[in-house]
């Protein structure tokens, strides 16, 4: 959310090149379908398993809303 504004356009690749954990590109991943559904990023992918381009849509001021769908990660 910090990142999106300022970069514009970027891949997913970079949005998550310094990632470690599988479980953090999977949250990243999430969020960004969240951020697709309330509007604030345009998805876009040519063709299938083709680079995935996230481009920011939203204001400067937009904030997403919050689901909170896991109290605990028990893994």
């Amino acid at each position: 959310m910090d990142e999106l504004p300022r970069c514009g356009a970027i891949t997913f690749a970079r949005l998550t090149g310094g990632l470690l954990e599988r479980l953090e590109v999977i949250v990243r991943f999430l969020a960004l379908l969240e951020m697709d559904k309330q509007g604030l990023v345009d998805l876009d992918q040519a063709t299938s398993f083709a680079e995935l381009t996230v481009c920011w849509i939203g204001t400067d001021d937009s904030t997403p809303v919050i689901v909170d769908l896991v109290e605990e990660y028990q893994g």
